[in-house]
């Protein structure tokens, strides 16, 4: 084998080697603005009407027995959708607070800005 032939070469997998270090590696972003554009919907209406005991009554008189339990089924799945999206903006949080706590780990706790109060107790609640 030539050099001519194992320099490009090397060249090549060096390259590679340097995008996929920049692309893997790169600084993720420490802003909360960040963070919502990957959080889930969620409006409180939603879950109150699954969960409204009124509601359930007037689809109990007004639907047959077939109807209500397929009715039922639907109104439980979207209930257990409601707390996946809830569990999964949780979860998008807490991600947010681990990292914003890797950004303070070193500092003396008197050094703590307000800001950085308040990420040691979102930290200490999860």
């Amino acid at each position: 084998m030539s050099i001519e032939f194992l320099l490009p070469v090397f060249l090549g997998i060096a390259f590679l080697a340097v995008v996929t270090l920049i692309t893997v590696y790169r600084p993720h972003p420490h802003n909360i603005d960040h963070v919502i554009l990957f959080a889930r919907r969620l409006d409180p209406s939603d879950l109150e009407g699954l969960l409204d005991a009124g509601e359930e009554w007037n689809l109990r008189q007004s639907l047959t027995t077939w109807a209500f339990r397929t009715a039922q089924e639907d109104r439980i799945r979207l209930a257990r959708e409601y707390l996946r999206r809830v569990a999964h903006n949780a979860e998008l949080i807490q991600l947010w607070v681990m990292q914003e706590y890797e950004l303070i780990e070193g500092k003396e706790r008197a050094a703590y800005t307000e800001r950085d109060l308040l990420v040691v107790e979102a930290l200490q609640l999860r």
